[in-house]
């Protein structure tokens, strides 16, 4: 392509500019759409891992829920105080855990029998 000044551009040399722009432009408009596509799997993955999550977080509550069935070895208030404190974290564990796999969109992931 040779040099052009000011209004001179030649017909070859606007379409080559054309069609240099179009390419641009398509190719821009194929890693936008290959970006989002690994945001949304991305998102995916992360609704996935929240999800197990709360799944493990819902064992742990049952598994203190059913300690606090069954007599204590010793009682005292220092292994209800621990159970307490126990069912304190999991539970709160439990409902950032929630909150969090809501805010992404990823729907409720109650447990079977509650729903």
């Amino acid at each position: 392509m040779s040099k052009t000044y000011g209004n001179e551009m030649t017909e070859a040399a606007r379409l080559t500019k054309r069609a240099k722009s179009a390419a641009l432009s398509a190719s821009r408009l194929a890693d936008r759409a290959a970006k989002e596509r690994r945001m949304e799997q991305k998102r995916e993955r992360q609704i996935n891992r929240l999800g197990r999550k709360l799944c493990a977080a819902d064992r742990r509550l049952a598994k203190i829920a059913e300690a606090w069935a069954r007599p204590p070895r010793w009682t005292d208030a220092i292994w209800r105080r621990r159970q307490n404190n126990r069912w304190a974290d999991a539970a709160g564990r439990r409902s950032a855990l929630a909150a969090e796999l809501m805010r992404l969109g990823g729907g409720s992931h109650e447990p079977k029998a509650q729903r």
